[in-house]
């Protein structure tokens, strides 16, 4: 197989673990009708996003690391700094010695991460400044935008609407939730696995801010609004998604990472709901 055939083999990967994605969700949403059955499938549907991708990484010899699935050693330096330190104790002690052989289990635990692993800053607050400029840009017009849209609700539902600001009792949890359970999984597997994959085997059309248009962006974005609408089949407002995703896709392609687009996507979502959560109806 060529090398060519082999990047196509790939996409077609993609698509196929994109379409089960989107009948999982749809599955999913028939049988939610319960609180516990949502967190059930909510889970479910999470541990797809991050798992799969990692396997087919690992199964088809390639590093995680190509897929942008990192976060510019931030993580991986600390963990690859606590490997040697292991390492080096370990290796202190006489065989038999107690705590020796737990060391070297940990090293071996921490090796598939730590492996090459290097803080990169440039690249680091890179991320760091897209996510910022992103959400000074957005957020503001985006909150304006929202609260007309609010009133518009409540004038047609013949409702007044009030509007006080205040932070959501459980803003901790929305903002682990949000960032580990919502952006992370899907990040990793839209922009992190899927856009990959097909950036590599459809050429772009051209380029933009060092960004690559093409047919890989269009279908990546256009599956993650579609694996949102599997989740309210008739809800066309759900597709609504493929816009931010293009955000989404040209902070994964400019800095080489999920991290910006992960830190975006998950704060957007809190903003979101915590500017939902300062009306009320009457």
């Amino acid at each position: 197989m060529t090398f060519a055939d082999d990047t196509r083999a790939h996409a077609r990967q993609a698509l196929y673990a994109s379409a089960a994605l989107i009948v999982l969700l749809g599955v999913l949403k028939q049988f939610a009708a319960g609180e516990l059955v949502q967190k059930v499938g909510f889970t479910i549907a999470a541990a797809f996003q991050l798992y799969l991708p990692l396997w087919l990484i690992s199964r088809a010899g390639q590093r995680a690391h190509d897929y942008g699935l990192h976060m510019h050693g931030s993580v991986g330096a600390p963990l690859a700094l606590l490997r040697q330190r292991c390492l080096d104790a370990a290796r202190r002690r006489q065989r038999g010695q107690l705590g020796r052989r737990t060391l070297i289990k940990l090293s071996y635990l921490l090796a598939p991460y730590a492996h090459k692993a290097q803080f990169q800053p440039s690249t680091f607050w890179l991320d760091l400044r897209q996510t910022g400029l992103l959400i000074a840009v957005t957020f503001p017009p985006f909150a304006v935008g929202h609260h007309f849209w609010q009133l518009l609700l409540a004038q047609h539902s013949h409702r007044h609407a009030a509007y006080a600001f205040h932070l959501p009792n459980n803003m901790l949890e929305l903002l682990l939730i949000n960032l580990l359970l919502v952006a992370l999984p899907e990040e990793l597997f839209y922009r992190g696995f899927v856009q990959t994959r097909l950036v590599a085997a459809w050429p772009p059309w051209f380029k933009r801010f060092g960004v690559p248009v093409g047919w890989a962006i269009v279908v990546s974005c256009g599956l993650f609004a579609f694996g949102h609408y599997a989740g309210e089949w008739g809800n066309p407002a759900r597709l609504g998604p493929f816009f931010p995703a293009l955000v989404f896709a040209a902070m994964r392609l400019r800095s080489g990472s999920i991290m910006g687009a992960v830190l975006f996507h998950g704060l957007s979502n809190v903003f979101s709901e915590t500017l939902r959560s300062g009306y009320t109806f009457s």
